[in-house]
């Protein structure tokens, strides 16, 4: 893919020329060195290019790709973190995570799970857009929320993965929001406010409960300030800059997350690459 005039624009403004050389490092210290043409790379072409060369097996692994603190979505392009990678002197960190297989018993309770969730949730309807196993029998699944309108989420597709553990139901998954989102109560690979840890979860819960306050939270991102009323209580929230906006300026807040909704969870075919002249 050659670079459009939209991305020599920006790397004559960034001070940047093309091709680009991504420097991606792993956990382990060991680094690649990626090329790319064009902003207009997809990130889910960038991971498979990296699994060759890691030589993971991807039925029994998952990649993911950082830039600072931000994970990449699959259906994301370059662009959309054109900054951080400058910011970022266009260093990636890859994060390989084990996908094992379930036992029997694990797997025929997300089976069970999932086809609740593929029936549709009463309160969410068409916001749940999708529900995907990414490699059947193994641990993740990955939902799809569209943002409620009326909310500084409503233009935004938001993915949350779930992943199971091997002794699933016992013990609860681990969530987290693949998709960029400005909230209070997310942000760091956590989660605030819902049944996901250990200390109050139970095996009555299921992944459409966790599911429906994630939506919930989403809904009325300002619960996070009745859960904490006290402001010393908020500093270890996993966004407490959020937690001020929407204490002392609303509006501030609902700016920034609108933002973060247009940067961040635009669904790929809205940033289809321009037409060069």
């Amino acid at each position: 893919m050659a670079a459009s005039d939209e991305d020599q624009r920006w790397a004559a403004a960034a001070g940047v020329t093309f091709p680009l050389v991504l420097t991606v490092s792993e956990a382990s210290g060991a680094q690649t060195e990626v090329t790319v043409s064009s902003l207009y790379y997809a990130v889910a072409d960038l991971k498979q290019q990296l699994a060759k060369g890691i030589a993971k097996d991807p039925m029994h692994y998952c990649l993911k790709l950082f830039v600072g603190e931000k994970q990449l979505q699959d259906d994301a392009i370059l662009r959309s973190v054109a900054e951080d990678l400058v910011a970022q002197q266009f260093s990636l960190l890859v994060v390989v995570e084990k996908d094992a297989l379930l036992p029997k018993g694990a797997r025929k309770r997300v089976e069970k799970e999932l086809g609740e969730l593929q029936g549709g949730l009463p309160d969410m309807g068409e916001m749940l857009q999708e529900v995907v196993w990414e490699n059947p029998g193994r641990q993740r699944i990955v939902a799809s929320i569209k943002g409620k309108p009326g909310t500084p989420y409503a233009e935004g597709v938001f993915d949350v993965e779930f992943v199971c553990p091997v002794d699933y139901p016992f013990k609860p998954p681990r969530v987290s929001f693949r998709t960029e989102i400005w909230a209070a109560h997310v942000g760091k690979g956590r989660i605030k406010g819902i049944r996901d840890t250990s200390d109050v979860w139970s095996p009555a819960n299921t992944i459409p409960k966790l599911l429906q306050e994630i939506y919930e939270r989403m809904e009325k991102p300002e619960f996070i300030l009745r859960m904490y009323p006290q402001e010393r209580d908020r500093v270890d929230l996993p966004n407490p800059e959020a937690a001020r906006q929407l204490q002392d300026n609303p509006a501030e807040f609902d700016a920034q997350a609108k933002e973060w909704t247009r940067l961040y969870a635009a669904r790929r075919q809205q940033h289809e690459q321009p037409e060069t002249a």
